[in-house]
């Protein structure tokens, strides 16, 4: 056969995109654009994914509940879905596997045999003979055969209606179509196209792609194409231009067999249509109601006429192109058309407009070729020519229309294309259709498809071919080209409105809950508008505390001297905090501080169950109050991830305040009280068993010292063992929040368990610091650590599992918070009982579940810091730390806390916070923190702003906690490792 045969599309769609998009979209890049414009693509790939997620909800749900074609056949409505989905990702498979495995057969199977053992079993097969071309032709019928089933599970009646939508919103995304079609083009076909340009080998590297090419391949054997061949050979005799094969000469068998499948292929295709049009004629098929028999022909026609067009113009854009040009001098139109296509971007932008226009056509196809169930004369037994029912049932699936729109509007057209490119080019039919293309690309109604393509290209590890056959520097999730930093900057924007909707929606019902008396403030007798400044306070002290900690933590290597009179109040709280042991005490106090304020947010913020308002569903009660989810998102966003975002490069600003100063004394008062002293036993016990000699960096302690902290340590120790004997007497009464129906043995392990997990969380960090200077052999021989540290340290992913860890740590506190408080209105506590006998004065203290926060700052914070410290490579050894990491990034990449970026600038702006290098040149030289140099690739100021302040790894240093700021594995310098913070460089004098 002819291997430049129009047949072998996908090898032109390759060219093409390779021929002009690559040298102007690098011409482009270098262009400066205007903020106007860098918006109008935000806009563009923010309303394509809000349509497209709308979409996949709404034909899911239509699905689900039994509203589509698949129902009548009796097919279960989850069954139905699934189906659904499955056929749109296989249908991603095979229309970018056909472009890789034509991309492929230039290149040496050698060179990718080792690295791609599942590509080669394809491309082995494929490359062998014809079997491209047979792949192609079976491949398309394979699409087209796809998109009809896609049809029949996906399409929808007119009366069909979800989630309470009005008839219009219904029948526009739902009976018409238009839901099916955008997920079809944009999640079946565009994702993979864009992937498969430039990664072939890793697309096409996996069995389901090695199955697909095998069914296309006996799809093509099967002969119900074969009509194809005699077009084929027809066009070549009227062309002049003989056909070529890559096999020897056919025996007289295999031509008479070929032959019959010729013909066997058309008696298919004449029955096919005749069914269609007789379908037409009774009036049988879904076409629109009282429409003649002559009009909905001429309509199928006139749609398998423009896929036709459009099949055949790349076809002929790519042979003209090739083509000398001489030959275009005596074809003006031809030429005006391959240059509408191939200026600047047009060509990339006419492929995706004519693939939208493909698919819709093809889904227009299968809509009004369908046969309708319903049609009286069905429902009377009446048959189609008078054949069999088991026959009619057949042609009522609707897939009759498929022979006729894969031979006649597509694999004929191709052929025709490429015998005759000029003279198709010059049809002034062509020039309307490409800039129809362009205009539909222009709306960005499918722009979403390269944010998904760019995902799954991360997700999947997909590299370009140039890493394996060129040895190329791997891709990263940095963005290289334009369209990379415009998908970032988009997908900022979408988490953060997405991440303020919900944040403000929170804000909204815990504030009118407060306002109605239905909080948990209600129960300890404290007044709404009371409650709510008492809330408003604590979150905003939680704040304070959280990003004090990472300055306070952050500024010890600079010598005060040089902000001392620009920063009065700071210097007093370093002083304090940085002297001999006292950061240390701080920590230890903060902790217990921060906890405390959790456990009071969940105290008086705790909205009663079955709260709802203004109407909205029960669900969203359930989701919001029942769970606590908008408790906890107010808490994480304000109260701890926006202060320590401004805290990271803000330091000497941020604590520059009295409340920071009243902060830092309180903090010293509680640990000087000697409740969590029974921390330092714990640290002394693993000193003791790893033989450490501690240096200390105060003067050795008086007699009188040593007795009043071995007095505290006892006290500490009393406390806490009281603490959990209250928290799990109470779990074994049923006197907590627990919910109901748990026993009590339940209750106690939940509430272990979640110790255990705010212990990982704490100490997970600390290991993950304390490792990252030890040398790479010691590291190799702990094979699951090394895989933590890998996925921790690996782009900017310390940072996301930070916010992450963060998120996920608040939330098992209020959940601990939750368990362990008590129910105040349970019938024995009402009753006067009192747990253990104890006095009822003694028992109203314990009703205010503050006895929790004790046995979770030593037990489940500071002693994990303590052993985390210690064996840092044993603490990451376990399994479960791998899988924390994976949860973390996952909760993190949601972007569900998003917003605390943006209410960071607007705080940064109230408060004038400034980056500390305003105040010292050579801040950044002294940390090691020198910010690489942005290439101007052509970005705006608006993006400029957006990834600077989106972008920034300096939140690192405030969520660590830790006094180091070097995150790379480049140094050999161990740290000290049995601190609850790691200790801080020496200090430094600014000059």
């Amino acid at each position: 056969m002819n291997e430049n045969s129009s047949v072998v599309s996908g090898r032109s769609i390759r060219d093409m995109d390779s021929f002009r998009s690559v040298d102007s979209d690098s011409k482009i890049a270098t262009r400066k654009r205007s903020n106007l414009v860098l918006f109008i693509e935000i806009i563009k790939y923010s309303y394509s994914s809000a349509l497209l997620f709308f979409c996949a909800v709404v034909i899911s749900d239509a699905a689900v509940t039994g509203q589509t074609t698949a129902a009548k056949y009796n097919i279960p409505g989850y069954a139905s879905c699934i189906v659904l989905w499955f056929l749109v990702l296989w249908l991603s498979l095979i229309e970018g596997g056909q472009t890789c495995l034509v991309g492929l057969e230039a290149v040496d199977i050698d060179e990718y045999a080792q690295t791609h053992r599942a590509t080669c079993k394809s491309t082995k097969v494929a490359n062998k003979g014809d079997n491209l071309e047979r792949f192609i032709v079976g491949n398309q019928f394979l699409i087209f055969l796809v998109i009809f089933a896609i049809n029949f599970f996906a399409s929808c009646d007119s009366d069909a209606s979800v989630f309470g939508f009005s008839s219009t919103v219904n029948e526009i995304f739902l009976a018409s179509g238009f839901s099916m079609i955008l997920i079809t083009i944009v999640i079946g076909q565009l994702v993979a196209q864009v992937n498969a340009e430039k990664c072939m080998l890793d697309f096409t590297n996996n069995y389901f792609m090695v199955a697909s090419f095998y069914i296309s391949l006996v799809l093509q054997k099967s002969g119900v194409m074969h009509a194809v061949y005699l077009v084929q050979k027809i066009f070549s005799r009227f062309a002049d231009r003989p056909l070529l094969s890559n096999e020897d000469k056919r025996t007289v068998l295999q031509r008479s067999f070929f032959w019959f499948k010729v013909v066997f292929s058309f008696t298919i295709l004449a029955a096919s249509m005749a069914v269609v049009i007789m379908s037409f004629i009774k009036g049988w098929t879904n076409f629109f109601i009282e429409v003649p028999a002559f009009v909905a022909i001429i309509t199928l026609f006139g749609l398998i006429l423009f896929i036709g067009i459009l099949e055949g113009m790349q076809i002929a854009l790519f042979s003209a192109a090739e083509m000398p040009r001489s030959e275009l001098k005596h074809n003006p139109i031809a030429k005006h058309n391959i240059k509408a296509a191939f200026e600047l971007t047009n060509l990339r932008s006419f492929l995706c407009g004519r693939q939208i226009l493909v698919t819709v056509s093809v889904f227009l196809i299968a809509r009004i070729t369908s046969i309708n169930t319903n049609h009286p004369d069905l429902l009377e037994g009446q048959t189609i020519f008078g054949v069999p029912s088991i026959i009619q049932k057949i042609f009522n699936v609707g897939f009759m229309g498929v022979f006729a729109t894969t031979i006649i509007g597509s694999l004929s057209w191709r052929v025709l294309a490429s015998s005759f490119p000029l003279a198709f080019l010059s049809n002034p039919l062509v020039y309307v259709v490409i800039r129809l293309c362009i205009f539909i690309e222009s709306c960005g109604v499918t722009n979403f498809s390269w944010v998904l393509a760019r995902a799954h290209k991360v997700l999947f590890g997909l590299q370009p071919d140039t890493v394996y056959l060129e040895n190329a520097e791997k891709e990263t999730r940095k963005p290289i080209t334009r369209r990379d930093k415009d998908i970032r900057i988009t997908l900022i924007v979408l988490r953060v409105i997405y991440s303020m909707a919900i944040l403000l929606f929170c804000v909204v019902l815990v504030m009118k809950a407060m306002l109605d008396g239905k909080t948990s403030a209600e129960t300890y007798n404290i007044k709404p508008k009371y409650a709510i400044i008492i809330f408003w306070l604590v979150i905003i002290w939680l704040g304070v505390m959280e990003g004090g900690q990472g300055c306070l933590v952050g500024l010890y290597p600079v010598n005060k001297d040089y902000y001392i009179d620009s920063h009065p109040i700071t210097a007093k709280c370093t002083s304090l905090a940085h002297s001999a042991d006292n950061l240390e005490r701080f920590i230890v106090g903060r902790q217990l501080l921060a906890i405390l304020a959790v456990f009071v947010l969940h105290m008086i913020g705790t909205v009663e169950p079955g709260a709802s308002y203004w109407g909205l569903p029960e669900i969203v009660g359930v989701i919001f109050y029942d769970t606590g989810i908008a408790l906890i998102l107010i808490t994480v966003i304000i109260g701890q991830l926006t202060s320590q975002i401004n805290a990271a490069s803000s330091m000497l600003d941020f604590v520059d305040n009295w409340f920071m100063l009243f902060t830092t004394w309180l903090s010293f008062a509680v640990e000087f009280s000697g409740i969590l002293h029974a921390v330092y036993l714990v640290q002394m016990f693993f000193f003791k068993i790893t033989r450490q000699v501690v240096v200390p960096r105060e003067n050795r302690k008086s007699l009188l010292q040593k007795i009043f902290f071995w007095f505290r340590v006892l006290v500490s120790l009393l406390i806490l063992m009281s603490s959990l004997a209250v928290v799990i007497g109470a779990l074994f009464k049923g006197w907590t929040n627990m919910w109901t129906g748990f026993p009590a043995y339940g209750s106690v392990f939940i509430f272990l368990s979640l110790m255990c997990a705010i212990g990982v969380l704490e100490g997970m960090q600390i290991a993950l610091y304390a490792v990252v200077n030890l040398p790479e052999e010691e590291l190799y021989n702990h094979k699951v650590a090394q895989a933590a540290c890998k996925l921790a340290f690996q782009d900017s992913n310390l940072q996301a599992f930070l916010i992450g860890r963060q998120i996920l740590y608040t939330v098992c506190m209020f959940v601990v918070a939750k368990i362990t408080s008590f129910n105040t209105k349970h019938p024995e506590i009402l009753a006067g009982e009192t747990l253990y006998g104890l006095p009822s004065g003694v028992q109203n203290f314990f009703n205010l579940g503050l006895m929790g926060a004790i046995a979770i700052t030593i037990i489940g914070s500071l002693g994990w810091r303590i052993i985390a410290s210690t064996f840092p490579l044993a603490f990451l050894s376990n399994p479960l730390v791998y899988v924390v990491i994976r949860l973390c990034l996952v909760i993190e990449a949601i972007g569900i806390c998003s917003a605390a970026w943006f209410l960071a600038i607007i705080q940064k702006a109230v408060f004038a916070f400034q980056r500390d290098q305003v105040y010292f040149v050579s801040w950044e030289n002294h940390f090691d923190m020198e910010m690489n140099s942005r290439e101007d690739c052509g970005s705006s100021n608006l993006e400029d702003t957006l990834v600077s302040n989106f972008g920034s790894k300096e939140v690192e240093v405030a969520f660590s906690s830790l006094g180091t700021r070097e995150f790379s594995r480049d140094h050999t310098k161990n740290s000290d490792s049995f601190s609850l913070v790691a200790p801080p460089r020496p200090e430094i004098c600014i000059t």
